[in-house]
């Protein structure tokens, strides 16, 4: 397996209702990638375009409603055109898709997607957040578990903030091949210590690589990491700030040398939703 070097981008959310906000987005994965050009894939928080925290906390419902759009959009085609500029796979975070109509939204179901583009610009996988925050987090709860072939250089699985709480969640993930999980973050709260511990102990178990990508302050707790199974593997971001950095998921994957986690033993309701 070749090696490929995955860049965390520790970054403040954009506003929503910025209409520069791709623009910016634009501008600083151009220069993250001329200070760090080894980069292969770029990680972003959750939700990076759709920051709500300028506004008051009861307007904020309504915003995300507001940002909501499908994955065919202009915003979508935007954000694939920036991973086929700079040639590489590129995660922006996570956006709000707004899916088909209910009778809970009946302007169309609002999901919490992580979006990952290939080099070529394609949109190569879209995941939608299974474990929603509740009662803070409305959006609708997605029902499948993604996975995304990066082209020979190993499987990546796509993961959400609370996601990483539900270790069959990434466990799921790990029987689906996973020798990555991208989990996108956006905690705001003194939660992020105990995520920390997560992080490390669903790679442990599930034997892969877990990068774990917060917001940056003063809206997040920032502490972005990289945890690996081996001893001397886990690596994090110290503080809140602003920041970036890269790590590889090595020739010979963990996964490849400790061995997969064990099977379930009937087949598992999982599926992959991974775009053509």
């Amino acid at each position: 397996m070749a090696e490929l070097k995955i860049g965390i981008a520790q970054r403040v959310p954009l506003p929503y209702d910025d209409p520069t906000a791709v623009t910016r987005l634009r501008s600083d994965v151009a220069a993250t990638l001329r200070a760090h050009p080894e980069i292969g894939l770029l990680v972003y928080p959750e939700l990076h375009l759709n920051g709500v925290e300028h506004l008051p906390v009861d307007a904020r419902e309504a915003a995300l409603e507001a940002a909501g759009v499908p994955l065919d959009s202009e915003l979508v085609r935007e954000l694939g055109a920036i991973a086929a500029e700079h040639g590489i796979w590129f995660c922006p975070g996570s956006i709000g898709e707004r899916g088909g109509p209910s009778e809970r939204r009946p302007g169309g179901e609002l999901y919490n997607t992580q979006l990952l583009f290939g080099p070529e610009g394609a949109l190569r996988a879209g995941y939608r957040k299974v474990f929603p925050w509740r009662p803070f987090e409305t959006h609708t709860p997605g029902t499948e578990f993604v996975v995304c072939d990066l082209d020979g250089m190993g499987v990546a699985g796509l993961s959400i903030c609370y996601d990483a709480w539900f270790p069959e969640h990434s466990r799921h993930l790990a029987w689906l091949g996973a020798d990555v999980v991208l989990n996108v973050v956006k905690t705001t709260s003194a939660d992020r210590e105990q995520e920390l511990v997560l992080a490390r102990a669903n790679a442990i178990v599930n034997q892969n690589v877990v990068v774990s990508v917060n917001c940056a302050g003063p809206v997040g707790r920032g502490r972005a990491s990289w945890s690996a199974p081996r001893a001397g593997s886990w690596r994090r971001r110290g503080s809140a700030r602003r920041r970036s950095s890269s790590r590889s998921i090595p020739a010979s994957s963990p996964r490849s040398a400790s061995g997969a986690p064990p099977s379930p033993t009937a087949p598992g309701s999982s599926s992959g939703r991974v775009m053509p």
